[in-house]
């Protein structure tokens, strides 16, 4: 597998200059440097969701090769989840949902009304929010080529109920300054079954199968996979669900994201997901120093003025999160 350390020379080669590296530990990135270098945020609405001109209207977090990617919350609607996922369906970018297993969060019988920021740095997606007694601080990262690892920390003076929610999105395309059309993904693909089936720590969705030149490919084997570190109560209705879990404390707890193209894919990577959540700490720190070394190895002129540097940052994302790993013929 590639490694993308190779990027950083390739952005340089663009004359994209950046500023002298030092070293950091982990409480002082260099990443922290460079808030919403490019703006994560969005609120997909349909499988396709174009802007005027017919490209993506949104730029999620792809990282590590992996074929799914996050965005921020554009609004308190989206609060405490990160809207998407994007899956890469073999070659084209399709949105699942508007916002896949929000948090919502419960004191008493009421849903907390809490106060949120959210930014991007350089290989994470970061959500805080904050109420009087209670604050939940969520770090998004991609861990392997396959996952991504949510770390959701949660501060509370008083026992909370926990609340997650999803739905599947069911129009198929949507561009800006255009008529917008009522087909739904059903009847454009009608092969392409998508199934919620709850699990002992989670949630799969499986695909059925659609070989579409230039719209939508799938195997009929892919799945995108939730797994967390704490038990939950599901309820599945139809293309929707909903989890439910009592803590009575503060609490940190861990969910991975997988979209897995293959059975082959989907056997190999249940191991890794199983040690992810075993070890989450170390994973993330994996993440954290694997794009300090991006940054380090990219951003080595002295003379770049902050503007250049911004610059090569992006570049250094653009280019990381265009890469994907290798799977089977694909």
């Amino acid at each position: 597998m590639k490694t993308i350390f190779r990027l950083a020379p390739l952005a340089m080669l663009l004359v994209l200059a950046g500023c002298h590296s030092t070293k950091h530990d982990t409480t002082t990135l260099m990443a922290n440097d460079f808030q919403n270098v490019i703006d994560r945020t969005g609120a997909p609405h349909a499988m396709l969701d174009y802007d005027f001109d017919e490209h993506q209207r949104f730029n999620p977090l792809f990282d590590d090769g992996a074929w799914h990617g996050h965005l921020l919350p554009a609004s308190s609607e989206g609060m405490g989840g990160f809207p998407g996922p994007a899956l890469l369906t073999e070659e084209y970018i399709n949105f699942m949902a508007n916002n896949f297993d929000r948090l919502s969060v419960y004191q008493n019988g009421k849903k907390i009304a809490f106060t949120m920021k959210a930014y991007s740095i350089p290989g994470a997606l970061i959500q805080t929010l904050t109420s009087p007694g209670v604050t939940v601080k969520m770090t998004l990262r991609f861990v392997t080529s396959r996952t991504s690892l949510l770390e959701t920390e949660i501060t509370t003076d008083a026992p909370l109920e926990l609340v997650w929610d999803g739905e599947l999105l069911e129009k198929y395309h949507l561009q800006e300054q255009k008529p917008q059309s009522d087909e739904t993904i059903e009847q454009a693909f009608p092969g392409y079954t998508r199934t919620l089936h709850a699990t002992s720590d989670g949630l799969n969705v499986t695909f059925g199968k659609v070989r579409a030149d230039s719209n939508l490919m799938t195997s009929g084997q892919s799945q995108y996979q939730i797994h967390k570190t704490l038990p939950m109560r599901t309820q599945i209705d139809g293309h929707r669900f909903i989890a439910k879990a009592n803590i009575e404390s503060s609490i940190t707890l861990y969910t991975t994201y997988s979209h897995l193209l293959t059975a082959t894919e989907v056997q190999k990577e249940q191991s890794k997901i199983a040690d992810i959540l075993k070890h989450p700490q170390t994973y993330q720190t994996a993440s954290e120093q694997r794009w300090e070394g991006y940054l380090e190895s990219g951003l080595k002129n002295p003379a770049a003025t902050a503007a250049q540097t911004r610059v090569a940052v992006k570049a250094i994302e653009t280019l990381n999160g265009n890469w994907r790993g290798g799977c089977d013929e694909i």
